[in-house]
């Protein structure tokens, strides 16, 4: 009886040492900062396909990962591109725009709609 009585004192002390020196687990994400700049200012920002609710420039508290970004103004077209987010840093990514040529917009209601139309050009 006294010998179960120490056996099981002595693995509860393991249990609770053990759990004592394990590291506590962080349940919060690293995360890090975007900033999306752009020239003219004002455009639409997507991040991963996904719209965002500001415009350039705007800095974003994501989680540490790669990222597809891009941005979106009428009559201006720019290519996504690819950022790696890294913990507790500032990334920043500055979109050059090119000018749209031979750019028509038909305005339907209250949706806007590019149209890049090839047959204008000779």
């Amino acid at each position: 009886m006294e010998y179960r009585r120490i056996l099981l004192v002595a693995v509860a002390s393991l249990i609770f040492l053990a759990a004592c020196c394990s590291n506590p687990t962080d349940n919060e994400a690293d995360k890090g900062n975007l900033v999306a700049l752009s020239d003219p200012d004002g455009a639409f920002i997507y991040i991963d396909g996904e719209l965002q609710s500001n415009t350039t420039p705007a800095q974003f508290e994501l989680d540490v990962a790669t990222y597809i970004i891009k941005v979106a103004k009428l009559g201006y077209d720019v290519d996504p591109e690819s950022v790696v987010v890294s913990i507790e840093k500032d990334t920043t990514i500055n979109l050059l725009w090119k000018i749209l040529h031979n750019f028509l917009m038909l305005q339907e209601t209250q949706n806007i709609i590019p149209v890049w139309n090839k047959l204008f050009r000779s």
